[in-house]
Order: C-alpha cells, then sequence, then structure tokens
C-alpha cells in the first residue's frame, strides 16, 4: 500500500519548478502536484501552476505496470472533463497537448529500488529468532507485482513473491 501524500512528494519533487512553454509567449512553472485515487483504476493528478496565469488543472490516467522494466507509468494521461471546460473558458492557450506531452516524462517511477529494499527487508526478517528456541531462516528470491489498484484512500500494489521458508524448532514451553 502506497500513501498518495508520499506519492505526491515524488511527482512534485520531479516537477517543481519546471517551465512548460505552451505557445507564443505563454508558459507555465509547475508549483505542486497532488496525487489521488478515484476507485475507477485511475489516478487524478493536480497541478497547480504559475506564469503566463495561474491555477489548477487536473489530469486523470491509468496506472500501468512494465514488468521487463521494473517501471510504473500513467497510461491515457489527459486533462479531466472539468478542467477542459474550464481551461477553455478561461485560458485556451493553456489547454494544450505540449503539457501533456510534457508531464508524461515525469509520470514515470521506477521501482527497481523499492523491489529490491522489499527484498532485502523481508529477507531481514525470514531469518530471525522469533521466541527463544524457535528460529527461521529463508530467503526471498523474486518479487513480481500481478496488479495495481488506485483507491481513494491507498494506491494498493499487488504481488507475488517466491522462495524458501524453513522453520527450526529446537524448544517451546507449552502449558496448559
Amino acid at each position: 500500500m502506497l500513501n498518495y501524500d508520499s506519492l505526491s512528494n515524488i511527482v512534485t519533487a520531479q516537477l517543481k519548478g519546471k517551465r512548460i512553454d505552451l505557445t507564443a509567449g505563454k508558459y507555465i512553472f509547475v508549483k505542486e502536484c497532488s496525487v489521488y485515487g478515484i476507485d475507477n483504476e485511475n489516478l487524478i493528478i493536480k497541478v497547480n501552476f504559475e506564469g503566463s496565469d495561474k491555477g489548477l488543472f487536473y489530469l486523470t490516467g491509468k496506472p500501468s505496470y512494465d514488468a521487463s522494466s521494473k517501471v510504473i507509468e500513467i497510461k491515457d494521461l489527459d486533462f479531466d472533463i472539468k478542467s477542459k471546460n474550464l481551461l477553455l473558458k478561461t485560458a485556451g492557450w493553456l489547454f494544450n497537448r505540449r503539457i501533456i506531452n510534457e508531464l508524461k516524462k515525469y509520470a514515470r517511477f521506477d521501482l527497481s529500488s523499492y523491489i529490491e529494499t522489499a527484498k532485502t527487508t523481508a529477507n531481514q526478517q525470514l531469518n530471525k529468532e522469533w521466541v527463544k528456541g524457535i528460529s527461521s531462516s529463508g530467503k526471498l528470491n523474486d518479487v513480481k507485482i500481478v496488479s495495481i489498484y488506485p483507491l481513494r484512500q491507498w494506491l494498493i500494489i499487488r504481488s507475488n513473491c517466491n522462495g524458501e521458508l524453513s522453520m527450526k524448532i529446537d524448544a517451546a514451553a507449552f502449558s496448559f
């Protein structure tokens, strides 16, 4: 389970201060991004911007995982219909595919290091004494991401793991 606050911080860190030139003399700077789930397989990215104009717009897209590259990216990124209508009424120049094309570059997250960290942590937990006389040893060999569920509160990443685990019981205190 990933918290949207931490995902928002990652996206903001990648985009904050990024200048996107739109049309002759028109540009925006990204100030902050917030990521939300909407319980329908899509994510919403709220973009706070300034520049030739200032305000907010919303993008929607579906998270997708590529197992070979271990990258999550947001596919089918587009303006939210409410943002489209508002932008067309107020600042039509802002409704520009260049924004989406530029933001798509930053809507990719390499999970390789996160997967390796999870394996290391799991391996540490597999190899320890649980209580006096009962210990385990083992190794997590592989973690595969199976699916991604963007819920309102969390981004759920379902994974399958394989490895070995053995338990050793030298002594156990039983009382009845």
